[in-house]
């Protein structure tokens, strides 16, 4: 495939808004002619483009589609079904894979394991045997709806999330905060965490904004960490 032509596949990448480096090509050929390959990483999703036998502005296309599993998908049947497309006919196949199968990929893979992350976490919290199933005192109230409310005002300073993202955030501290006077300590904990998930997802955060957002939390809650110790 000539470079221009290569180029464009690129800059179709690039419109997506998915990373570069997700992706790679490659020569090859098949039944003699020609070929280009977009693999995404090191995983069976491919698009392929094969020129005609008579000329390098006429092709055919083939692509797998996105399986979860990474499993090996069957390839599709090579298109068009009878002819060839031009270029500008095959970026506009390359562009609707993009769309569909290549950001499935892309968010696969840069949204955060929410279940194994509540799962780690549990897994390192205090049986309900210890000092943890004691309800809090007057005080330590105070202390925590004071830590939530400073959490509140960095989490929407820090991702400025949408008016309804902001009430939807507003609902779950409040909860929150109501339930430091009726849980004990161990529960409210738990609370705690599955709220910061709940969160989470509604502001639709990727991995690295996930981490941002547990690292305000620890930031707001410095003066009271002894509390979710």
């Amino acid at each position: 495939m000539i470079k221009r032509y290569r180029n464009a596949l690129l800059e179709a990448i690039t419109e997506a808004g998915l990373p570069l480096d997700a992706f790679h090509g490659e020569h090859s050929a098949s039944d003699a002619r020609p070929m280009f390959i977009v693999k995404y990483r090191s995983t069976p999703l491919l698009f392929q483009i094969r020129n005609s036998p008579d000329s390098p502005d006429s092709f055919e296309c083939s692509y797998t589609r996105f399986d979860p599993a990474y499993k090996a998908p069957p390839m599709s049947h090579w298109e068009p079904k009878s002819g060839y497309f031009t270029f500008p006919q095959v970026l506009n196949k390359f562009r609707m894979w993009l769309k569909t199968d290549g950001l499935s990929a892309v968010e696969e893979e840069l949204l955060p394991d929410l279940w194994a992350r509540i799962s780690s976490t549990v897994k390192q919290m205090p049986t309900v045997g210890t000092e943890l199933s004691s309800t809090f005192t007057f005080d330590e109230r105070e202390q925590l709806k004071i830590a939530l409310n400073t959490f509140e005002r960095s989490l929407e300073q820090h991702f400025r999330p949408t008016s309804p993202q902001r009430d939807t955030v507003h609902e779950h501290l409040s909860y929150l905060r109501d339930a430091v006077d009726r849980l004990n300590r161990f529960d409210w904990r738990s609370v705690t965490m599955s709220t910061l998930i709940s969160i989470s997802v509604a502001l639709g955060l990727d991995t690295e904004k996930g981490r941002q957002l547990f690292g305000l939390f620890q930031q707001a809650f410095t003066a009271v960490s002894h509390l979710l110790k």
